[in-house]
């Protein structure tokens, strides 16, 4: 799939989807790390604490690679807007290189994700 070979339009298309499930584990990340403060308010022996510090790596892990994942997101959506200006009247003839690699990145930080996010959910299930 490295050649192949697509419109901008779809490319643009792809973009708008990805940044919108981005923020969607945006908004889950404000909610884990919400529930983790409770927790931690309500419990404060070694054992939690230790796994607590996992979980809070965890997340700001995953936080700082869904904004490198957004930042080249847009990066990549800037280059399509400047090549569409720079060819306004054949730009809907002219096909660009698939980014297969940004969409296998993305489908990685969401399973791993959904790893960590089910971890700790059973993680916080223990220290209701």
């Amino acid at each position: 799939m490295a050649n192949t070979k697509v419109h901008l339009n779809e490319l643009h298309a792809e973009h708008t989807e990805w940044l919108q499930h981005l923020g969607h584990y945006e908004q889950e990340i404000i909610r884990l790390q919400a529930m983790l403060d409770d927790l931690a308010k309500r419990n404060n022996g070694d054992e939690f604490h230790k796994s607590a510090s996992h979980f809070q790596n965890q997340l700001i892990i995953h936080k700082e690679q869904l904004d490198i994942l957004k930042h080249n997101i847009r990066v990549h959506e800037d280059f399509l807007v400047g090549e569409a200006q720079k060819e306004a009247d054949t730009i809907h003839r002219r096909l660009f290189g698939d980014h297969a690699d940004e969409r296998d990145k993305l489908e990685t930080f969401e399973k791993l994700f959904g790893e960590m996010k089910a971890e700790f959910l059973d993680f916080a299930g223990k220290w209701s």
